[in-house]
């Protein structure tokens, strides 16, 4: 391939903040289980996994201005290629209580993934739809209107510690929506062929594209409407994520029977817990959010006859600032109260330092003939 090779710098959230993703998905979706690709072709072997998802609440704050149209995805076999640019970026810095500001500041390292997808949707009838949902484990979630796959057919990326995410080519990655755009069911495939290393990196990368979803109202909108939807963070449900939509424009293409849309995006994302229990030897703790701040800027411009976004950019950087509080507990060996330093009673503890996470990612959709890549 001839686009430009980009360096990964991995990061990895220290095991004291860890304790927020316990309830995760994203540890080895694809690594467990077997089955056949997303698109049940079978053509290939692949490990696979069916996630259930947090369908979101979705609120209309601002139906927006005449005239209003209903906005769903269309309900007929279409065919989608793309190139998805995704970058990510995580820091850490333990500093002392105060120091720091709320307002998030982008890591210095980043990493970027240039994923080709091909696929596109395929309605369900209703007995198509009833057997996914009874095959779907029980989750309880209804049938899907359409479903959407995807595989990755090429990757621009060389890990500068010598993981190779090639071997990932042939990925498969799909949903169980209907036709708001609101998600069931999350499918991953890996190739059988793909090393450990590289089915992590790709699965991470195609979970941060699931994690900026486009979703409509199930009520007539126009020009200028806003409206909300909140769910857990796909494949981390220790974070939840709050996203504003604000319809910019909508364009009917001639000849054509769905529109186009443009929309901003502004997201919120905060921790699920605010108090993450931890033992620090001496007496019973906590890690407590003291603060989750999101900036987001981008738009993206959709053809509802598409299920993913034809064209656009979002970014986001997230920033957590946790403080060690203890429970109230008095020192088991030296007696010191809540707020002591157990090896010097009377001395404040070390409750006086923060530990900042900034986490920032840009996913961008692009033709798949974008020129420089």
């Amino acid at each position: 391939m001839t686009r430009r090779q980009h360096v990964e710098r991995r990061f990895i959230r220290p095991r004291l903040v860890a304790a927020t993703a316990a309830v995760a998905v994203t540890a080895g979706l694809a690594a467990c289980g077997s089955g056949s690709p997303s698109d049940g072709s079978g053509e290939s072997a692949a490990t696979a996994a069916t996630v259930a998802a947090s369908p979101p609440k979705t609120t209309v704050l601002d139906p927006g201005s005449a005239p209003s149209t209903l906005l769903a995805f269309s309900p007929t076999a279409q065919e989608q290629n793309l190139l998805v640019e995704v970058t990510a970026g995580f820091s850490q810095n333990v500093l002392p209580a105060g120091s720091a500001g709320t307002a998030p500041q982008a890591p210095q390292s980043t990493d970027t993934m240039w994923l080709t997808l091909d696929g596109g949707q395929v309605p369900v009838d209703g007995e198509d739809a009833a057997g996914i949902a009874a095959g779907s484990s029980g989750d309880g979630l209804p049938a899907p209107d359409r479903r959407t796959d995807f595989t990755v057919t090429g990757i621009d990326y060389t890990d500068g510690t010598g993981t190779d995410p090639v071997s990932a080519v042939g990925f498969g990655f799909g949903s169980d929506t209907d036709a708001t755009g609101r998600v069931y069911r999350w499918r991953l495939s890996a190739p059988d062929n793909a090393t450990t290393g590289a089915r992590a990196l790709v699965e991470a990368k195609l979970l941060a594209l699931a994690g900026i979803p486009v979703i409509f109202p199930d009520q007539p909108i126009g020009r200028g409407a806003v409206w909300t939807t909140s769910a857990p963070l796909p494949g981390d449900t220790s974070m939840l994520q709050e996203v504003t939509y604000t319809l910019i424009d909508i364009d009917q293409p001639d000849g054509t029977d769905h529109p186009v849309v443009t929309l901003a995006l502004e997201i919120d994302r905060h921790p699920a817990l605010r108090d993450i229990p931890y033992d620090s030897g001496a007496r019973a703790a906590a890690l407590s959010v003291l603060s989750a701040t999101t900036t987001t800027r981008g738009q993206l411009r959709v053809d509802l006859s598409r299920p993913l976004p034809a064209t656009g950019e979002i970014s986001l950087t997230t920033r957590v600032i946790y403080g060690a509080s203890t429970t109230g507990e008095t020192d088991r060996d030296t007696g010191a109260a809540a707020g002591e330093d157990p090896k010097a009673p009377g001395r404040p503890a070390a409750a006086d330092t923060w530990v900042v996470q900034d986490t920032t990612f840009t996913i961008g959709f692009n033709p798949p003939d974008a020129p420089g890549h």
